[in-house]
């Protein structure tokens, strides 16, 4: 694999298991349940000391659902990496970094993050148990502008009570700060994972039907058009259709790209793979 934005080898590695989070729409802590479990980092060491015995690389891509849920797990993981002077990536929540943290990231090789921002509604951050501010989520911006440390935001568009005029508001903020954020990484539609918090609202409030069953689930052809690779529902709702939320794509996607024909090859790609991986699973 290679690191987005670099043109050079790179490869996985975990130093922690579970989120410090219970984001409502995330299966996380589902599957890793009872917080975060950090490793020693004289472990990561030799795993890293392995990879690099068996490969060359020059990056790595942390997997850490929040690697910055622990303060001093991090600071000793920049003590540790900073000699082997490889460029890494990792995710973050706004509400566990500071100025001082992400610079002794940056010096530590850290040169992109991945940020978990869903929405600006402060109503809906509520509701999805982000616990992290709009002001909070500017501020790491800045400070990952100025030490020039790359970002990519994370934005859903179709949660559970959201109106046409939040999305637009959403987007406003995204083109407001389109200069600070390297890539915009946005979900469009309510999706839903087994065993989420989210699933079991959503089945509360009848947007699943009463015997739906994720065994004998297939993909619809929605799937196709909002990209969604995986055997996941995508909830529709009466206060914001499908069709209105491809319609704020669309004005998403012009108003922050600008028609940029390097994204739009991304995109296509993506598309075909969606396509493929649905006719695939329709033959089975």
């Amino acid at each position: 694999m290679k690191l987005d934005f670099f043109d050079f080898e790179a490869d996985y590695i975990m130093t922690s298991r579970g989120c410090p989070k219970c984001c409502s729409f995330c299966s996380a802590s589902r599957m890793f349940p009872g917080g975060v479990r950090l490793r020693p980092i004289e472990s990561v060491k030799k795993e890293i000391d392995s990879i690099l015995a068996n490969k060359f690389i020059k990056g790595l891509k942390i997997f850490d659902s929040t690697f910055t849920a622990n303060r001093d797990h991090v600071l000793k993981f920049c003590e540790m990496i900073k000699p082997y002077g490889l460029f890494w990536e990792c995710e973050l929540t706004v509400d566990t970094v500071d100025y001082f943290l992400l610079k002794k990231m940056k010096e530590a090789g850290c040169r992109y993050v991945d940020i978990g921002m869903e929405t600006t509604s402060y109503r809906i951050l509520q509701a999805l148990h982000k616990k992290i501010t709009v002001d909070q989520a500017e501020s790491v911006l800045e400070w990952c502008d100025e030490l020039e440390i790359k970002t990519k935001v994370f934005f859903i568009f179709g949660h559970i009570g959201q109106t046409f005029n939040e999305c637009i508001e959403d987007v406003q903020w995204l083109r407001k700060n389109k200069y600070k954020i390297d890539f915009f990484a946005n979900s469009m539609g309510l999706k839903l994972y087994p065993g989420t918090l989210l699933e079991k609202k959503a089945r509360q409030l009848n947007l699943v039907p009463q015997n739906f069953s994720w065994v004998k689930y297939k993909p619809s052809i929605k799937n196709i058009i909002f990209l969604e690779f995986g055997d996941v529902l995508i909830i529709d709702q009466k206060q914001l259709s499908l069709f209105k939320i491809f319609i704020i794509g669309l004005i998403l996607h012009f108003q922050l790209t600008n028609l940029n024909k390097k994204y739009f090859l991304k995109y296509f790609s993506n598309a075909m793979k969606s396509v493929s991986g649905f006719l695939r699973k329709s033959n089975n």
